[in-house]
This record gives C-alpha cells, structure tokens and sequence, in this order.
C-alpha cells in the first residue's frame, strides 16, 4: 500500500510521466468506447417502431404512417364499362350506352358493375336523354330522326339499362302517333 501511494505520488509529481499516463488512459478509454458507439447508419435506422392504438389515433388527430389507399384499376372490364356508360351519358348519347352494353353484354346481367343506386342513376338520365331526344324529334317533323329516338327509346327501355317508363312517357307515345300519322 506505501508503494502505491509513492508511485502516484511520483506520477503526479513528474509531468512527462503524467502526459503519458494520461494519453494512455485515453487510449484505453477510447478503444473501450468506441466498441459502445453505433455507427451512423445504425443510428438513424430505427430498431422498433411502436404501433399505436386507433384510440390513440383518435385522440392525436393525426397518425405518423401513411394511411394506405386502396385504388381502383385501370384496364379492368368493369372499370372499361363504367367510363364508357359515364361518358355516354354526359355527351347524351345513348348508341354510346348501348355500346358500352354490348362489350359487356358476354357477362350476365347481374355481373354489372354499378350497384343499385349507380344503375338507378343510369337509368334516369337514360330515360331523360331518350325522352328529350323523342321531344326534339317530333318538334323538328323529321321523320328519320323521329324513328332514330323511338329505335334509342327501345333500346333503352328493352335492352340497357331497362327503364320501361320510356314507353309510357308522353313523349313516346307522341312519337309513336307521328310515325302512324306519317305511314298514313
């Protein structure tokens, strides 16, 4: 114990030994550290990543993740049919709906891919388009465009998207008494 106590004496005494004490202190506490240390790729990788509860989502307003989002394709039948059906419809032309029928015409008719509020949709504006075209028909007196729009109310009310009130409209029936009136 005496030895000890005069060889730190001695080395606090001598301030070469103590810069070599020191530097080697150093050198062992480095390389003791330096095997704790991560490196930086490590660091920034996380090692867990906590799932929170949707309660907690709830309360914070807001979540951390992306919230997934499930989309629709692009070139699938049911997809193809949909824009053709919507685009016939905004451009009022029904021999567009029938086309669009007649692609997909191979399925059966409970395949379709409208649910029943879409396929009501459908059939209203299809029923009004018919109607408004029979109207314009009778009032411009051609006959030709008169049988065009009593062939598109047909359809309609037949085949897609089957809206028999066409035939019972007003309309219908005017056209219906000018073709008989013009064969006479």
């Amino acid at each position: 114990l005496a030895q000890e106590q005069q060889s730190s004496s001695a080395l606090h005494t001598d301030p070469a030994m103590v810069s070599i004490f020191v530097e080697q202190e150093s050198k062992m506490q480095d390389t003791r550290m330096t095997s704790v240390f991560q490196t930086k790729e490590q660091l920034e990788r996380k090692r867990c990543q906590k799932m929170y509860s949707s309660s907690h989502l709830g309360r914070s307003g807001h979540s951390a993740s992306p919230c997934p989002v499930i989309m629709e394709e692009h070139g699938t039948m049911e997809v193809v049919f949909k824009r053709m059906v919507e685009k016939a419809l905004t451009e009022k032309n029904l021999q567009g709906l029938q086309q669009a029928w007649a692609r997909w015409r191979s399925r059966t008719p409970a395949d379709v891919p409208l649910d029943n509020r879409e396929l009501a949709n459908v059939r209203r504006q299809a029923a009004e388009i018919a109607r408004r075209q029979l109207k314009e028909a009778v009032r411009d007196g051609e006959s030709v465009a008169v049988e065009t729009a009593l062939r598109n109310a047909d359809h309609v009310a037949d085949i897609f998207p089957c809206a028999p009130e066409v035939k019972s409209a007003l309309e219908y029936k005017a056209a219906m008494s000018y073709c008989e009136h013009d064969e006479l």
